[in-house]
């Protein structure tokens, strides 16, 4: 997978989904893999298998949602995106996070933080010491 060769580890997460069915780690292994090789309805299956399988692994959430995205039904994505967020930590959460953003904004890179963007004020001039004394 981590040399680009997506068919290939298409077929090794297969026979090892086949080998080991309950282990939850090959099922999303296998939906990335076919989420790159544009293979969605099966990459929503392997993710929907994973999920089944541990409920709590929040990457399970995110290969659901990406699948969902891919195939254009953006409602179920979001929904599966923040069934991850319920879960998550780390780079996951932030990874649902941005996907969750992406479908917010109809699939556009989500925009930066709104502190990023905004004009910066700047700074009033000051009066010194002598105006605390104003008030006295």
């Amino acid at each position: 997978f981590g040399a680009g060769r997506f068919v290939d580890a298409c077929e090794a997460y297969e026979r090892a989904s086949r080998l080991q069915h309950d282990n939850h780690l090959h099922w999303s292994n296998l939906a990335a893999a076919q989420l790159k090789c544009g293979r969605l309805r099966p990459a929503l299956d392997s993710a929907r298998e994973c999920v089944r399988l541990e409920p709590r692994f929040a990457k399970g959430h995110l290969r659901v949602g990406q699948a969902l995205r891919a195939l254009g039904d953006r409602g179920a994505a979001t929904a599966a995106f923040e069934d991850g967020l319920r879960r998550a930590e780390g780079s996951v959460r932030r990874a649902l996070s941005q996907a969750l953003a992406e479908c917010h904004n109809d699939g556009k890179p989500a925009a930066e933080p709104a502190a990023a963007t905004a004009p910066r004020l700047q700074p009033e001039p000051t009066l010194g010491n002598s105006h605390l004394f104003d008030l006295v």
